[in-house]
């Protein structure tokens, strides 16, 4: 887990990224609060998304007026904050007396007694928050209940997940339709096409909604079906790359605008995290103490993040990792940011470190699970970036493997 401060902006964009701050109610989550309180047998649970000066319930259970209705409170109540904070689970077996939290107006004016709150956060270990368990009088909390807790807090975690996944495909139809009339043949169908994975995600994750038993036989079958939809979702994403490269090469225009690269990175490995699953590699994500933005056409780069993210899971072998990183370079008065994916696969050899990144080239190294070909994405990748102004390449990872990057224009810090 990636422990940042409250206040840090890559805690917040995450969190914003979610979609989840302020949004309704929804029984998929309620049944984890429910099942916190009876399992715990606790007056209070919830699921608090910790933002910079408030507390948002995306579930609730056992609160009283006004809470039910508002659904946050400042942060100043907040004990889930702590838990943000740590990166770990908070413990309160007596509020009044323990001097962490004894002034808290939680304590002082709502009369907690006792608190049980666990980390939940992104795919990527950033820290959204806190499933807790709560009462009006102190208590023991037993190694049980703790690691009752956990298991609900990392089902929350995949809930939010798969959330974040049904976002991506609202999100790649909404961008098909609005763009329809330009590619209006060949979209046509294959938004036809998308539905067909997209609608079958959304009637398994309705049922599982509606399933009170979260560790069922059942569920975990529509989880597999989820996840098999999403595979086919990701393979006609793919094809949209040909065409967006066959645009690109006639021209197109771009639209230059200030995009987070972070954000635009972990979108991307939000994309592809079944693909990595699948595989069984482990997508790492690391982020420098700031953030930075690009200068560029969200909707292309956005592509390319996606074409090296798949070719490194691609290339990789079952049980690596595929390492996703970011740094400002340039200068004050031309500042660069550099983009590296870096994999654990059998490298690219250096008579073909140019080659790979022309039309149609194909590499001659393989992992199990990947064909021996760059395919026409890397050609793509590179007409992008070039159009850019910007730089990319491959350089072989220090332990091994391969480091693919690009250098893209970005603002000035501050």
């Amino acid at each position: 887990m990636q422990v940042l401060p409250i206040n840090h902006p890559l805690r917040l964009e995450a969190l914003e990224d979610t979609q989840l701050l302020d949004s309704l109610p929804e029984e998929s989550y309620d049944r984890f609060t429910r099942l916190a309180c009876h399992i715990l047998k606790a007056e209070v649970s919830l699921i608090s998304l910790v933002a910079e000066t408030r507390q948002f319930f995306k579930s609730q259970y056992g609160l009283g007026e006004p809470l039910r209705t508002t659904r946050q409170n400042d942060i100043s109540y907040s004990f889930c904050r702590y838990v943000v904070e740590g990166g770990a689970p908070f413990i309160v077996e007596d509020a009044v007396s323990d001097p962490r939290v004894s002034k808290n107006p939680a304590v002082t004016e709502l009369g907690i007694a006792a608190y049980l709150g666990i980390p939940i956060s992104t795919p990527d270990g950033c820290i959204l928050g806190s499933l807790c368990a709560a009462g009006t009088s102190p208590r023991s909390w037993s190694a049980n209940d703790l690691r009752n807790l956990s298991d609900l807090a990392a089902a929350v975690c995949r809930e939010i997940e798969l959330s974040e996944q049904s976002l991506v495909i609202r999100n790649t139809l909404k961008n098909l339709e609005d763009r329809s009339q330009v590619l209006e043949r060949d979209l046509r169908t294959t938004v036809h096409d998308l539905r067909t994975p997209a609608g079958a995600i959304s009637s398994c994750l309705e049922l599982i909604s509606l399933n009170d038993d979260a560790r069922s036989q059942e569920t975990m079958e529509l989880l597999d079906i989820c996840q098999e939809s999403t595979a086919s979702l990701l393979d006609m994403l793919q094809q949209l790359l040909v065409n967006g490269h066959l645009k690109a090469s006639q021209g197109q225009m771009l639209d230059i605008q200030s995009v987070s690269a972070s954000q635009l990175l972990r979108r991307a490995a939000r994309v592809t995290r079944t693909m990595a699953n699948e595989a069984k590699v482990k997508l790492d994500l690391t982020w420098p103490d700031e953030l930075i933005y690009l200068m560029v056409d969200e909707r292309l780069i956005e592509r390319v993040f996606l074409n090296l993210i798949t070719n490194a899971i691609k290339f990789s072998p079952a049980g690596g990792s595929v390492r996703i990183r970011m740094r400002r370079e340039g200068t004050p008065e031309s500042p660069l940011c550099r983009i590296s994916v870096i994999d654990h696969g059998p490298g690219v050899p250096d008579s073909e470190k140019l080659r790979i990144f022309e039309e149609f080239a194909t590499g001659s190294n393989t992992s199990n699970h990947a064909q021996a070909s760059f395919g026409i994405g890397l050609g793509f990748c590179k007409t992008v970036v070039d159009t850019h102004g910007g730089q990319i390449g491959v350089e072989d990872a220090p332990d091994g493997g391969s480091s693919f990057y690009c250098v893209l224009p970005a603002l000035a810090n501050g």
